[in-house]
Parts: structure tokens; sequence; C-alpha cells
């Protein structure tokens, strides 16, 4: 079983920030975390490999600076993880993206494709989904729970606005999961020592992509136009008394908000 985990070197929600000319996140001196639904992807994957035996390969598309998440994946207990990094791939929207992590599963001859159900600094969930119909493989999105998996097929379970459903699906397939699913292993030291030399870098060349396919060549995504919005102010009132009084005073204030939004 060769189970592929998609990892995604994200900027800190708390530091986001956007370049008004450019129209794309600034990741220039903004520290940066693994996607946090992506840990779960591996986690997932790693207990499906130390159930049925196998390989975990956590691969991500960035800069060289993304060496460090797929480091962290590896001291979790990823066997190893490959970066796919060239200046070609530059501006990429999803679809770019989607196609270099497809062509990487393809060459890698991926049984099973784990990612993270959205990625905190874009959310669109649309990369995972992607892959899949690049490859003409099946998928489910939102899983949760892997709830049996054969030599052919895989049985998981999935959330939906409906409640709770389980799927089959025959391999290779495509799960993207849901923050939460489980909890993450932490690293170890034998595995923050090994991960020093298990990271090899892809280029375009190494995967065959024609770069008119990828990059800002092969985003048709167009930002238009940014708009920031600033939370709103918020009025605090502090009420000092008895208890009494205290809810009574509480009571007041409620209802007077009641009654403005009638």
């Amino acid at each position: 079983m060769r189970i592929l985990v998609g990892i995604k070197w994200v900027p800190r929600v708390d530091q986001m920030k956007f370049d008004p000319v450019t129209k794309t996140l600034v990741r220039v001196g903004v520290e940066s975390v693994v996607n946090p639904p992506d840990l779960n992807a591996l986690e997932m994957g790693l207990q499906i490999r130390d159930k049925v035996g196998g390989e975990v390969i956590a691969v991500s598309m960035a800069p060289p600076v993304a060496k460090e998440g797929l480091m962290e994946a590896v001291s979790m207990g990823a066997d190893r993880g490959i970066l796919l990094t060239d200046r070609r791939m530059a501006g990429a929207d999803t679809l770019a993206t989607s196609r270099v992590l497809a062509e990487a599963a393809k060459k890698l001859k991926a049984d099973l494709i784990l990612v993270g159900e959205e990625t905190i600094d874009s959310a669109t969930g649309q990369v995972g989904p992607g892959i899949a119909v690049h490859l003409g493989i099946p998928f489910i999105s939102y899983v949760h729970k892997v709830l049996e998996i054969g030599d052919e097929s895989i049985t998981v379970e999935r959330e939906s606005e409906r409640g709770v459903e389980v799927w089959r699906l025959g391999l290779p397939a495509l799960l993207t999961v849901v923050l939460g699913a489980n909890k993450p292993r932490r690293p170890t030291i034998r595995g923050k020592i090994r991960a020093k030399r298990a990271i090899d870098f892809w280029s375009l060349d190494d995967l065959g992509i024609d770069p008119e396919c990828v990059g800002f060549p092969g985003s048709p995504t167009r930002v238009v136009d940014m708009v920031v919005v600033e939370p709103p102010k918020r009025r605090g009132e502090i009420f000092q008394g008895e208890a009494a009084e205290a809810a009574k005073w509480l009571a007041d204030k409620i209802l007077e908000v009641l009654k403005g939004g009638l």
C-alpha cells in the first residue's frame, strides 16, 4: 500500500497579509505552519500503514522553504517527503496545483491519496477533488474515519448535512480528511533526525509537465479585486454590585438588545 499525503506549508492565520498590487499572499517574513487538516490526513495515513503495511509519502508543491513542513511530516512518521518546487510553478491556482500533484501521484503509483479538507490560507477545498479528476479515480470528501481497507477497496465514513454516510471506493482513490478527524501524533527525536535526509526535490522536468500548463500560464483564476474588512468594534461595560443587582442589570441589557432587533 503506497499512501500519498498532501502537505501544505501555510502562513499562520494571525499573521496573514495580502499584497494589494499582486493580490497574492505575502509569505516573506511571515511564520508558517503545516495546514492543520493535513496533519489529520497524515495521521489517517499513518494509522492505515501501521495496520496493513506499506509506505506513507508526504508531498508538497511549494518554494524550497516548505521543506520544513515535509520534515515535520517525516518526524511524525512519514517514510519520506517529496517537495515539488520550481519557479515555473509560481502563481498556480487550484487547477494548476492539482495538475502538478496528480502527475506526482501518477509517477509514484499511489494506491491512496489523502489531503486535508481545505487549507486555512484559501479554504477552497478544490485541490483534492481536482487531483482525483485529473487522475480519473474516485474520491470522497469530508472523511472522518476509515472503517475497512483491503487490497482493492476502502470503506469510510464521511460527514454531511444529513448526518453520517458510509461509502466504499475501489482503489486507487482519494479522500479529503476533516479537521479533527483524529489526534495527530507528535514528532519523535528519531523522526527529526531521519527527516534531515528523507526529503527529495522534484522539478517540472522530473514530472514531465509542460510549463504552459502550470504556474501563472496554466491558471485561469484571476483575483480582480480585494477588500479588507475591518472587524466591528465591540463596546464593553462592567457592572459592580451585588449578585442580585448584577443579574437584574444583565437581564435589562439583554431585553434592551432584543427589543432593538425586533
